[in-house]
């Protein structure tokens, strides 16, 4: 199949979702991005991918700084994600929860031996 690294890849539906807004969590179709932010009416009566990829280009053009932005902020916190995942691989944790020593057991609580109060 066709495909990009995703390093290069910036998706006009979801790479800006507080600048483009979203519907519900979902990411905004096409024509109406380009209807709002470029004034384009497309995808009237029959489908063009290359008016697709015109107006998905025209947006990151118009929106790069922003797009470059979520970029980074996004390779930023799967760099600090994969960071935690091999400091735990490293401590023996597997992330589902630490693993009970003897020095980490708690006794009863009020049982012989302890003061109530």
């Amino acid at each position: 199949g066709f495909g990009h690294p995703r390093r290069l890849v910036r998706d006009t539906a979801r790479g800006l979702p507080s600048l483009l807004g979203t519907r519900a969590g979902r990411p905004r179709k096409l024509r109406h991005l380009a209807a709002e932010f470029l004034q384009w009416r497309i995808q009237e009566g029959c489908h063009s991918p290359e008016e697709d990829a015109a107006a998905a280009m025209r947006l990151y053009r118009r929106f790069r700084p922003q797009f470059e932005l979520a970029v980074a902020r996004a390779e930023e916190r799967r760099e600090e994600a994969r960071r935690r995942r091999a400091a735990a691989a490293e401590a023996g944790d597997d992330g589902e929860g630490a693993e009970w020593g003897e020095s980490d057991q708690v006794g009863p609580v009020g049982g012989a031996g302890e003061a109530s109060g």
